[in-house]
C-alpha cells in the first residue's frame, strides 16, 4: 500500500509540468488558502471497494433459465479490492467547469453451491467475475458561493449534469452438473450509457483543510432496461504544497458508495459498492 501511495504523490507532482495551462494567483501569507479553483485539476485515486448485493442473467431467455446468485449467502471468498481511477477537471468559465472521470472495479468469488448462469448449471465451488469500468462526463456549475476579497471561494455549492457508461461483464468458469461433468465458460456484458443530475458542496475548515461531498442520481428506461444509480462521496482534503504559487497538491481521504439496479432481458442486477479512498489532487 505504501507503494502505491508513492507512485500516486510521484505523478502527482510531476502532472503539471505536462500541461501548459496553469494560474498564477497567489494569496499571501505563510499557510495560504489551497486554490481549488484553478484552470486545471488531475487526481489520480485508489478505493479500496468491496462489493455486495445480487445479480440474475438470462439475457433475451426464459427466466425460469437463470437464478438469482446472493453475494453474501450464496457466495464465498468475496473479498474487498483495490481499485485506481482518476479524475480531471477543466474550468471553462468563472463558475463552470467540465470533470471526466474513470475508475475500474473487479471482484472474484466463488459459488457455495449449484447455480444457474444464462441457462447453464454450475456446480459448487465455479469461479465468478465481476468488472466494472465506469466512465462519466459532467458539468459541474457553482450556484452559490462565496468568495474572500483575496478572490479565494470559501465555499459553494454546485449543480451537477452529466451522462455516464458502465461497462459491466460477468462471467463464470466452472464445471457441468451431471454424470459427465464438462468445464464451460459463460459470460455476460453489457454497456448502458445513463444521464444524471446531482448536488455537491465543497467548504474550508481552516486554511489547510477542505471538505467536499456530493451525491449523484439517475434513473431511465433504456435498451429494454429500467436502471437507476447513486453516488454518494465525501472527501477530506489536506494542502501538502506550502506557499508554492504554481499548483497546489491536496492529500485526500473520502468514502464513497455506489448503487446501481438494472433489470431487463429477464436479467435482475442490483450491486452496491462501498469503501474508502485514497487520493492526490493537483491543481493548476
Amino acid at each position: 500500500m505504501k507503494k502505491f501511495l508513492y507512485i500516486m504523490l510521484f505523478s502527482s507532482l510531476l502532472s503539471p509540468s505536462l500541461l501548459s495551462a496553469g494560474s498564477l494567483d497567489f494569496y499571501g501569507g505563510s499557510h495560504r488558502y489551497a486554490q481549488v479553483n484553478r484552470k486545471w485539476s488531475i487526481q489520480p485515486l485508489g478505493w479500496n471497494n468491496e462489493v455486495n448485493g445480487h445479480f440474475k442473467i438470462v439475457e433475451n431467455e426464459d427466466p425460469a433459465r437463470g437464478q438469482l446468485i446472493n453475494l453474501k449467502r450464496d457466495t464465498a471468498n468475496l473479498d474487498k479490492e483495490n481499485s485506481f481511477g482518476i479524475n480531471c477537471s477543466y474550468k471553462v468559465c468563472h463558475r463552470g467547469l467540465i470533470e471526466v472521470n474513470a475508475i475500474t472495479t473487479e471482484h472474484d468469488g466463488n459459488f457455495k453451491l449449484a447455480r444457474m448462469f444464462k441457462g447453464r448449471n454450475y456446480g459448487a465451488n465455479s469461479k465468478f467475475n465481476i468488472k466494472n469500468n465506469i466512465y462519466d462526463i459532467l458539468f459541474n456549475y457553482h450556484l452559490w458561493h462565496l468568495v474572500y476579497n483575496s478572490g479565494i471561494e470559501k465555499y459553494y455549492v454546485a449543480g451537477l449534469l452529466g451522462v455516464k457508461a458502465t461497462d459491466s461483464r460477468f462471467s463464470v468458469k466452472g464445471q457441468t452438473l451431471g454424470a459427465q461433468p464438462q468445464n464451460i465458460y459463460t459470460e455476460y456484458s453489457e454497456v448502458l450509457p445513463t444521464p444524471y443530475v446531482g448536488l455537491e458542496y465543497g467548504t474550508f475548515i481552516g486554511k489547510l483543510f477542505y471538505l467536499k461531498a456530493g451525491i449523484r442520481y439517475m434513473g431511465l428506461d433504456i435498451k429494454d432496461y429500467e436502471a437507476s444509480h447513486y453516488d454518494y462521496n465525501a472527501t477530506l482534503s489536506y494542502r501538502l504544497s506550502g506557499d508554492d504559487c504554481l499548483h497546489d497538491v491536496l492529500l485526500d481521504l473520502g468514502y464513497r458508495y455506489i448503487e446501481y439496479d438494472v433489470e431487463g432481458k429477464g436479467n435482475d442486477i442490483d450491486l452496491t459498492y462501498k469503501g474508502p479512498y485514497v487520493a492526490f489532487d493537483v491543481l493548476f
